[in-house]
C-alpha cells in the first residue's frame, strides 16, 4: 500500500468517537486509518461531517488510543483492527471485527462482547479457504431485506456473505477487477486488489481505496460508478494523502502577522486565515502558480520552485539551489546564496531564544544549527533534537511575543517549540491543502 492511502476503513453504527472534551457516542461513525492516524467522521442522510482537529497538543486521533476506551475490547482487537463490518441489527449497534485470523463479535456502544473471539475458519465455515488467514477489506453491502449483504476482500479476490439471522452464507471468490467494472470495462487500479473499502451507511454508495486513489461503486448493484481519483481531492483527516509543503514563509510584515506562504514545486498557497494553519483544514483553497502569487519573481530560478522560506529578524528570504532573494523588497534581486549563507539550500530557522544565538539556522541537509552566514559556523545542539529523532521536512513559524515555531517530520509529526526551547507532545498532522498531481509542471 502507498504511503498515501488509506490502510483500514470502518464504518459502525453507534460508537465511542474521540472529541477534545472527551469520548462521545456518535451515530454512523466512519473510519479511516493511516499508519495508526484515525481520521473519525459521522454520516447524517448521507452527509459526511469530519471531527475536527488542530495542532495545538492534539492534531489526528491515534487509533490505539481511541480504542483503549473499550475496556472489554481483547487483544488483538485492542490494538489492530483489519475489518469491521455490520450484522445489520437496525436496533444496535452490534458489528464483526477482524484481526488478523481471529473475528469477534462486539457492541461498540456498550462496550461488551456479543461472540466471544474465534477464528474466521471456525465463525465462518462455508468462506473460501484463502480468506480464513485475515481479510484485506471488508464492506457493507445492500442493507435490509430478508438477506442483507457484505463483502469480503484479501488479495486479487472478494466473496459475498449473505447474512440471515445467525447463519452466514458465502459465495464464490471472484476477482475484484473482473467483478467490480465501471461502465462495463475492467479497471486497471483494481489488477492488484484493494487496500480498504467502505460504505456510507444510509446509501448505496461505498468506496474502494487502492493507493493514493479511491473509486466509487454502488453496492446494490454492485458496479463501480467514478474514478480513480485522488484520496485527497475529496476526503479529509488523511494527512498522509496530502504532501508535505517544500517549504513554508511567514512574512510578518507588520500589518498582518497571520499570512503564510505554503510551496510545492512551481506552486504556492496563500492564506491569512489562522484556523487554516492551527487546524490544517482551509476554509477556502487559493492554489496558483508561484509568480502568480509573487509576480516579482517572474523569469528568475524561483518560478521553478523553493527549497527554504525563511523569516529571519523580520526579512523574508527564499531560496533555490545556489540563488536566494529577498522577495518583498521594492526590487527584488537574485543573489548567489554563498554571500548569505555557506551550508545547504535546504535549512529552517527555529526562533530565537536564550538557547539560540541571533541568526543561527538549522540546516536540514547537514542537520546540525550553523549560523546565518558565509562562514555557516557550526553551533551547539539545541534540545530539541534529543527528542525529534525522525527527520525534518519543514517548519512553520507563528509570529507573536512569544512565537511558537513547529517542525514537521516526514512521518507527519508535527512537533511544536516553545520560546523556551522546551518540546511538546507531537500530534499527527498536515495540511490539507490541493495541490496538482504533478507539481513540478
Amino acid at each position: 500500500m502507498a504511503v498515501q492511502g488509506i490502510q483500514h476503513a470502518y464504518n459502525i453504527k453507534k460508537m465511542k468517537v474521540p472529541t477534545q472534551a472527551g469520548s462521545t457516542i456518535k451515530e454512523n461513525a466512519l473510519v479511516l486509518v493511516q499508519d495508526g492516524s484515525a481520521g473519525v467522521a459521522t454520516v447524517s442522510d448521507g452527509s459526511i461531517t469530519w471531527q475536527e482537529i488542530g495542532f495545538m497538543f492534539s492534531g489526528y486521533w491515534d487509533l490505539k488510543e481511541s480504542l483503549s476506551d473499550y475496556k472489554n475490547l481483547p487483544a488483538p482487537f485492542n490494538k489492530k483492527l483489519d475489518t469491521v463490518f455490520p450484522d445489520y441489527d437496525k436496533s444496535s449497534s452490534i458489528a464483526w471485527a477482524t484481526s488478523g485470523d481471529q473475528i469477534l463479535q462486539f457492541n461498540w456502544q456498550d462496550d461488551s462482547r456479543t461472540k466471544e473471539p474465534t477464528s474466521i475458519s471456525n465463525a465462518l465455515p462455508s468462506l473460501p479457504p484463502e480468506f480464513t488467514s485475515g481479510l484485506s477489506a471488508a464492506m457493507g453491502g445492500v442493507e435490509g431485506g430478508p438477506k442483507p449483504t457484505a463483502w469480503l476482500f484479501k488479495g486479487k479476490q472478494c466473496v459475498r456473505v449473505s447474512y440471515q439471522k445467525t447463519t452466514f452464507t458465502c459465495g464464490t471468490a471472484v476477482n475484484i477487477q473482473r467483478k467490480w467494472k465501471l461502465n462495463g470495462q475492467e479497471v486497471p487500479a483494481l489488477a492488484n486488489g484493494i487496500d480498504a473499502a467502505v460504505r456510507v451507511p444510509g446509501t448505496d454508495i461505498g468506496y474502494f481505496f487502492i493507493g493514493d486513489k479511491y473509486v466509487t461503486c454502488n453496492v446494490r448493484d454492485e458496479k463501480l460508478t467514478a474514478g480513480p481519483q485522488l484520496i485527497r481531492s475529496y476526503w479529509h483527516n488523511v494527512p498522509y494523502a496530502y504532501p508535505i509543503p517544500d517549504a513554508i514563509l511567514t512574512p510578518a510584515r507588520g500589518h498582518n502577522p497571520f499570512e503564510w506562504y505554503f510551496f510545492l514545486g512551481k506552486y504556492a498557497h496563500f492564506t491569512d486565515d489562522p484556523a487554516t494553519v492551527f487546524s490544517g483544514i482551509p476554509k477556502k483553497q487559493n492554489l496558483r502558480k508561484i509568480t502568480q502569487h509573487l509576480s516579482k519573481l517572474s523569469g528568475t530560478v524561483f518560478a521553478d520552485g523553493v527549497d527554504s522560506a525563511v523569516n529571519i529578524e523580520g526579512t523574508s528570504y527564499l531560496v533555490k539551489g545556489s540563488k536566494i532573494i529577498k522577495p518583498f523588497d521594492a526590487k527584488p534581486q537574485v543573489e548567489d546564496l554563498s554571500n548569505y549563507y555557506g551550508g545547504s539550500s535546504r535549512f529552517i530557522y527555529p526562533e530565537r531564544t536564550t538557547q539560540s544565538p541571533k541568526g543561527a539556522v538549522y540546516d536540514l541537509e547537514k542537520k546540525e544549527h550553523r549560523t546565518f552566514s558565509p562562514a555557516a559556523e557550526k553551533q551547539s545542539d539545541r534540545p530539541w533534537q534529543q527528542v525529534i529523532k525522525s527527520p525534518v521536512q519543514a517548519a512553520i513559524q507563528v509570529k507573536g511575543p512569544t512565537p511558537p515555531f513547529s517542525f514537521m517530520t516526514e512521518n507527519r509529526n508535527l512537533w511544536l517549540l516553545g520560546d523556551g526551547g522546551q518540546v511538546h507532545k507531537p500530534c499527527r498532522m498536515n495540511w490539507e491543502l490541493q495541490w496538482p498531481d504533478d507539481p513540478n509542471t
